[in-house]
């Protein structure tokens, strides 16, 4: 499954980013600002493997066999408690449970927010137009750093009045 391979190879390197991200010597409260930071930045930096993760649900669980179904949940679980795993040797104080459940909550907000931090070039163009954020919340950027979109639509606004002048 294309989903469980990316994944898994984001877990690998996530491991290593994860390193060189937390400092080890910090609060537990900077550790798990650091741990946040990190995640958000790696996962940002994989816009396929977020587009997946937001498509899962809708698309992905959709028309496959039970025998399907069953090896995908098999495979998500998985990489949750291998996420789990990571964000436990970073802030050791979550304990197992609430490591694992920190996890899941992380990719399920990937999921159920990436989608809407990609607008289309049609929203991009509409936003412009209406003079507000595409996607309505101000999160993220059509595949780019947070705050993109923002000056993106800041850019099409001024180009749109200069073209009226």
């Amino acid at each position: 499954m294309l989903l469980d391979s990316i994944w898994q190879h984001w877990l690998a390197d996530l491991e290593e980013e994860l390193s060189t991200a937390v400092d080890a010597s910090a609060s537990p409260i900077e550790r798990g600002d650091q741990l946040a930071a990190a995640l958000a930045t790696s996962l940002g930096s994989r816009p396929v493997l977020c587009d997946l993760i937001g498509a899962q649900a809708a698309v992905l669980e959709r028309n496959v066999s039970p025998q399907v179904a069953a090896e995908y949940k098999r495979a998500a679980l998985a990489n949750v408690a291998a996420l789990g795993h990571l964000a436990l040797g970073c802030v050791g104080e979550l304990g197992e449970h609430d490591s694992v459940r920190l996890a899941g909550a992380a990719m399920m907000v990937t999921g159920a927010l990436w989608p809407h931090t990609q607008p289309s070039a049609a929203m991009l163009a509409a936003s412009a137009r209406a003079a507000a954020p595409v996607n309505g919340i101000g999160l993220g950027a059509q595949r780019g750093r947070p705050g993109d979109s923002h000056r993106q639509g800041d850019r099409a606004r001024q180009e749109n009045r200069d073209s009226k002048r």
